[in-house]
C-alpha cells in the first residue's frame, strides 16, 4: 500500500487520494484485499504528481485535501481527454459538489459508506470502463 508502482499488473492498479490517514489505510486494506493493487496519496498535490507519472484503472479521491482538491485534479484530467474512471469519496456531499461530480461523469460515495459499497464501485467502475479507457499525457 505505497506509491510504488514497478511490477503492478495492468487492470488492477488503483490510486487512492485521502488525506486522513486511517481512513486512508482502511479503504487501501480493502481494495489490496480484493485483489487490487493499491497506491495511496494523502494530498492534491501528490495525486496530480501520480497521475502524471503512471496509468492506473481506476482513481478514488476524496474532495478536500491538501494541496488542493481531488475535483479539481480530476477536472484537469478530463480537460486533456483522459477517461480514467473515478470514485469520489466526501463527508461534505453538498448540492455543488454532486453537481460537479456528475458533470464530470464520477461516482460519488458520500462518507461514513459501508466498505463493500466502495469495494463493488471499484469492481463495477474497472470491468465497466476498462474496454473504454483513453489514457493521455497531460501538461498541467
Amino acid at each position: 500500500m505505497s506509491s510504488s508502482l514497478h511490477g503492478l499488473p495492468v487492470g488492477r492498479r488503483v490510486l487512492l487520494a485521502e488525506d486522513d490517514r486511517a481512513m486512508r489505510e482502511i479503504l487501501a486494506m480493502v481494495l489490496s484485499e480484493a485483489g487490487y493493487q493499491v497506491a495511496t496519496v494523502a494530498d492534491g498535490a501528490e495525486l496530480r504528481r501520480l497521475l502524471r507519472e503512471a496509468r492506473f484503472e481506476l482513481v478514488v479521491t476524496d474532495v478536500n485535501m491538501p494541496g488542493g482538491s481531488g475535483l479539481d485534479v480530476i477536472e484537469l484530467l478530463r480537460q486533456n481527454g483522459d477517461t480514467t474512471p473515478v470514485i469520489v469519496v466526501t463527508a461534505f456531499p453538498q448540492a455543488e459538489i454532486r453537481k460537479r461530480a456528475q458533470a464530470l461523469g464520477l461516482r460519488l460515495l458520500a462518507k461514513p459508506f459501508e466498505l463493500e459499497t466502495l469495494r463493488a464501485a471499484v469492481d463495477w467502475a474497472i470491468r465497466v470502463n476498462a474496454p473504454h479507457q483513453r489514457r493521455l499525457s497531460w501538461s498541467q
